[in-house]
């Protein structure tokens, strides 16, 4: 019996690479009645290629132990060659700044952490990306070889001339750089990031007034800050573990550009040298800031600072403990009433070294209720609950709070004529 020389498999490949050689392509009609396009061939086997993975490898890199290897040029050839889908199959040395630019590329680990990039500089941004995206990095570990203190380091820096970029960074190692992801003019999404960077720069820097970023299941260690926003709107941070900065999240605005919308929700700020969240608006206006389920605890200064333009501060859920300073402190504002509308509910706050809530700017508009600001779980009372520390704080309700354990419950030189202070537990009638 007579058996073909090749299964259907290969046969359906012969009759594919016939089509592809043809200078017409089958394709559905479109307007010409007779249901054939004119192809070029040349463009028809450009997209399958750039469809096609690639690694460094095809473009040159050969692994090479010696102190003086660089896989600087072979790395950037894949970049520039179009290339969807890239693969990354080892640690690769880079000695000068790369530029990844493009529409839907993806920059990919073939073996999760063991492949990704080491630098042994200090004096250039790793890895500069321009889009317009969407552009998706993944799966790799970003080192550096030789931390400094003096300049600043960038494992990506998307400076983006149009905010219609998009970034995406999942499950990423960056060790050792003074600033980790300084994003600008971006929609970023990131997502379970290992980041630990020295102490002068930030493990991320939003610094753009484009719109929705998105940052979740992630942990950042040390740093002057964990994550610094200068300027943007819809800010979603989910699941964060940040330690041993100096603030584990800045707001500080610059230029007259505000910041909009920054929501947190389970986020641990621990062990700070200064603040697990600052809000500092000397310039620009920051509005509508929210923790929920968040933790601002065990830092060497005060769990939350607010100074400055802050309109909307809401803080829900949430506990502020065992700080050296204050749990929660307002500092001075350039004028009264620039810190409005401020919440804080249903939170426990124990532990501090001095207020539990220190308000000391003229602040109005404001609710404290249904807290528990006094000893809770493992976590003695504070040297004082709350603190009014300024005359003309005014228009205020301080209802419902848990205020017994504290060697002082209440501290007010508040004079407003709108206050109103009830059922507030183990505390003395205050009130106009």
């Amino acid at each position: 019996m007579w058996v073909a020389p090749y299964g259907l498999a290969a046969r359906r490949k012969v009759i594919a690479l016939f089509l592809l050689a043809s200078p017409f392509v089958l394709r559905a009609a479109q307007g010409t009645g007779d249901g054939f396009q004119p192809a070029s061939p040349l463009r028809e086997v450009s997209a399958i290629r750039e469809q096609q993975p690639v690694t460094p490898e095809q473009f040159g890199c050969v692994q090479d132990f010696s102190d003086l290897n660089d896989d600087s040029g072979c790395i950037q050839a894949m970049f520039d060659s179009g290339a969807t889908d890239m693969y990354l199959t080892r640690r690769y040395r880079i000695r000068r700044s790369l530029t990844l630019s493009g529409t839907n590329r993806r920059l990919h680990a073939s073996f999760m952490w063991q492949s990704g990039f080491s630098v042994e500089s200090d004096d250039f941004n790793l890895l500069v990306i321009k889009g317009p995206g969407p552009l998706l990095i993944e799966d790799m570990t970003l080192a550096s070889w030789r931390q400094s203190g003096t300049h600043l380091f960038y494992a990506i820096d998307e400076q983006a001339s149009a905010p219609v970029m998009y970034l995406q960074l999942r499950r990423l190692k960056i060790f050792g750089w003074d600033n980790a992801i300084h994003s600008v003019g971006t929609y970023a999404d990131f997502s379970d990031l290992f980041i630990t960077n020295s102490e002068g720069g930030a493990g991320i820097t939003y610094d753009t007034t484009s719109e929705v970023k998105t940052f979740r299941n992630s942990t950042i260690v040390g740093g002057r800050y964990g994550i610094l926003v200068r300027g943007g709107s819809a800010f979603d941070f989910n699941t964060l573990e940040l330690m041993g900065s100096e603030y584990a999240i800045a707001v500080i605005t610059h230029d007259n550009i505000p910041v909009n919308s920054v929501k947190m929700v389970d986020v641990w700020a621990d062990s700070t040298r200064t603040a697990g969240l600052l809000l500092d608006s000397e310039v620009g206006a920051t509005h509508r800031v929210s923790a929920e389920a968040s933790w601002f605890c065990g830092s060497k200064g005060s769990g939350i600072i607010v100074r400055g333009w802050v309109q909307g501060l809401w803080i829900n859920n949430s506990e502020i403990c065992q700080n050296a300073k204050d749990g929660l402190r307002v500092e001075a504002t350039p004028s009264a009433g620039s810190i409005n509308g401020m919440m804080l509910n249903a939170n426990r706050i124990s532990g501090n070294g001095a207020a539990g809530i220190a308000i000391r700017a003229a602040v109005s508009n404001f609710t404290i209720t249904a807290n528990i600001i006094g000893p809770a779980a493992d976590f003695g009372g504070n040297s004082i609950g709350i603190s009014l520390d300024n005359p003309l704080i005014d228009n205020f309700l301080i209802a419902n709070n848990q205020l017994s354990g504290n060697k002082l419950p209440i501290v007010s030189v508040a004079n407003g004529s709108h206050q109103l202070w009830a059922n507030n537990l183990s505390a003395p009638p205050f009130g106009k």
